[in-house]
């Protein structure tokens, strides 16, 4: 019995198995509730927790952030000061021209100095500064017995410093503190150095500012919550914290640590423990907070994981019996939802294989049967086009007119007869390349140096039968000459050139080719006696399609302007364009704008 339950249900028209879901499914939106309620609970209580933390760290910043500012200012005056300014270039000339400074001097501006930086010292932030001149003079606000200002200079940190341009500061950040006298207050220091520079921009003196690190971490100290406050470097390295034994040591969990203005939950020394952290405005420090989660929201935590776990336990058969059952009667639709995918973005071999006796099975047969039915039209029709290609350029190319081979043919035997002279024998074999390229077609493309060749062949052919001068100018850029051209393109445009522009009399015609980017340009024109306007738009229209066409003319090959247009544009398309230009008295060009890809060039 328990067998043929799937098996009834596999014959259960798409219908019967809808309803039957959408019954099962009622029960969902009590569960749904549950999961609802405990997941925005606890996005709510880790919100909550993430912006209580981050109010703490928006202390702290501040009060950082005040004692930064304070150091800045300090350097700032220092730097702008017009006294100290003129002290300190009175100092940088004398060192420049190799001149001491007289005693007297010295001593009033020890105590000049002496009294700014007492000036302006902050009474509950003391802070040693030094400003040291390159000619070993320096001023300070600490005995000097202490620490000889002259020292910085042998730093490892100083040379850095030295090359950085402007007015920037540079952040040493925490070390340990270099007065003996206040290094029980103050084992750590907080020291910026920045540049006094002149007009000129170049620095003539330096000055160091240091604070005390312990005015910090003094308010790291004043959180009484489990909340760990840390101020580390851009390197990780950790500044400040209310802990010393971590000064100076690289911050363990920096991997963990979120994006400014989130927070992330880590497990940290086996401790489900909330990190944030805010970025400070100076010198890519940043302060990080930890705090414990548990710490963080609270006794809700325990009410919740208690709710949870009985709604757990009472729906876990439902979900179960709920998920297989949906899985199952929705695996075939996926398929096909899968597989019309696949069809709509070209790949029309895909088959879905869907068979049974409901909707879905039926719905599946059909899909398939149809997706062979459209592939075997899409075959058929690719055939049908490159046959019906074949065969008009076929057409295009086989229109040859005999009547003007068997008049070449008669005035080369008279003129064999008559004269007997080496003329005639270069006409026959110009007849018989011309003839060789006509009836060889093996090769739909050849280079263009060889299409040149054969006009310049029935260009000597035409000057004998109408027994005119008509001259050749080329001139073919020697990079085009291996590009590979449609056989017999340019002879229906001499033609024209000879026949209607010239006249049938003597004359010159010119043709170019160059490249420009990935074009072949080939220009022909002559001096012949053009076209008015009229003419010319009507020779446009008959190329655009918008006229009906002459028949071809008496030519070579009968093809005629508009064929030799319809034959470029069915071998390249719409990217194949010609511009006409043409006026009475001034003669014709055509200048024809051939497409090139890379295979459209010839090793010969």
């Amino acid at each position: 019995m328990i067998g043929k339950g799937p098996k009834r249900i596999g014959k259960q028209s798409l219908r019967n198995k809808l309803l039957l879901s959408s019954i099962l499914c009622l029960i969902v939106p009590v569960l749904f509730n549950l999961f609802a309620t405990q997941h925005f609970t606890k996005d709510a209580l880790q919100e909550q927790a993430a912006a209580n933390a981050a109010d703490s760290l928006d202390v702290v910043d501040r009060y950082v952030t005040n004692l930064v500012n304070k150091m800045i200012y300090v350097t700032n005056y220092l730097q702008f000061d017009p006294e100290i300014s003129m002290i300190v270039s009175e100092n940088w000339n004398a060192y420049k021209n190799g001149s001491p400074i007289d005693v007297v001097s010295q001593v009033a501006n020890v105590k000049k100095v002496a009294q700014k930086l007492e000036a302006i010292s902050f009474p509950n932030e003391r802070m040693h500064m030094s400003i040291v001149l390159p000619n070993g003079t320096f001023y300070s606000n600490y005995p000097t017995s202490e620490y000889d200002p002259r020292s910085f200079g042998e730093q490892p940190w100083f040379p850095q410093f030295a090359r950085m341009s402007g007015y920037d500061a540079y952040w040493i950040g925490i070390h340990p503190n270099y007065l003996q006298y206040d290094k029980a207050e103050n084992p750590y220091v907080m020291t910026i150095a920045r540049a006094i520079r002149g007009l000129s921009g170049e620095p003539q003196a330096y000055m160091i500012v240091s604070l005390g690190e312990r005015h910090v971490s003094q308010v790291f100290s004043s959180n009484v919550s489990k909340q760990n406050i840390f101020l580390i470097d851009s390197g990780g390295t950790v500044l400040s914290q209310r802990e010393e034994s971590r000064l100076g040591r690289p911050f363990p969990h920096m991997k963990l640590l979120p994006q400014e203005g989130k927070a992330n939950m880590a497990d940290i020394d086996g401790e489900a423990t909330m990190l944030v952290r805010s970025k400070l405005a100076y010198a890519d420090w940043q302060l990080i907070g930890t705090v414990p989660y548990d710490e963080a929201v609270g006794k809700i935590t325990i009410v919740q994981r208690t709710n949870v776990l009985v709604q757990i336990v009472s729906f876990t058969a439902f979900l179960a019996v709920l998920v297989t059952l949906i899985s199952r009667l929705t695996k075939p639709m996926m398929r096909l939802a899968r597989v019309a995918a696949e069809v709509e973005s070209g790949q029309l071999n895909v088959r879905s294989h869907i068979r049974g006796p409901d909707e879905i099975g039926r719905l599946g047969r059909s899909f398939d049967q149809m997706l062979d039915r459209i592939e075997a039209m899409i075959g058929q029709i690719r055939e049908e086009q490159t046959l019906k290609r074949k065969a008009e350029l076929e057409m295009l190319q086989a229109q040859i007119n005999p009547h003007f081979l068997f008049n070449v043919l008669n005035s080369i035997r008279m003129g064999i007869m008559i004269k007997g002279d080496k003329d005639s024998a270069a006409l026959i074999s110009s007849l018989a390349a011309l003839l060789r390229m006509t009836i060889n077609r093996s090769n739909e493309y050849i280079a263009l140096r060889e299409e040149v060749d054969t006009v310049f062949h029935y260009v000597k052919l035409m000057n004998f039968r109408m027994n005119e001068s008509i001259v050749l100018d080329v001139a073919l850029s020697p990079e085009t000459l291996p590009v590979r051209v449609p056989r017999f393109f340019m002879q229906p445009l001499i033609e024209n050139a000879l026949l209607h522009g010239l006249e049938q009399a003597g004359g010159k015609i010119r043709i170019m080719a160059w490249l420009s980017g990935s074009w072949l340009l080939v220009r022909i024109e002559d001096e012949g006696t053009g076209m008015d306007e009229e003419r010319l738009r009507t020779l446009l229209d008959k190329l655009d399609g918008t006229a009906v066409p002459e028949r071809s003319g008496a030519g070579l090959t009968g093809i005629g302007v508009k064929n030799v247009v319809d034959r470029m544009k069915l071998l390249y398309g719409a990217a194949f364009t010609v511009d006409i230009d043409s006026s009475p008295g001034r003669g014709t060009r055509f200048t024809l704008h051939i497409p090139i890809e890379q295979g459209d060039v010839s090793d010969a």
